[in-house]
């Protein structure tokens, strides 16, 4: 009997569009996560990119914080 656990789930396909990082000088953390660009005009274009951003040293509050 093996206690090897396998997990699968599809949820790990989300990483390839999140980056983030760690300054190892300040250890202030960043994060940016990239998602589906909007279309307009009824889907003929223009394509217009989407990134949710955050950034500890930012001080505008766009919504959801300072950050």
């Amino acid at each position: 009997m093996t206690t090897e656990t396998i997990i699968h789930s599809n949820a790990f396909n989300f990483l390839s569009f999140l980056e983030n990082s760690v300054d190892p000088r300040t250890g202030q953390y960043t994060l940016a996560i990239q998602l589906p660009e909007l279309l307009g005009n009824d889907l003929s274009g223009p394509a217009l990119p989407l990134r949710l951003s955050f950034n500890p040293l930012s001080d505008l509050d766009s919504g959801f914080g300072v950050g």
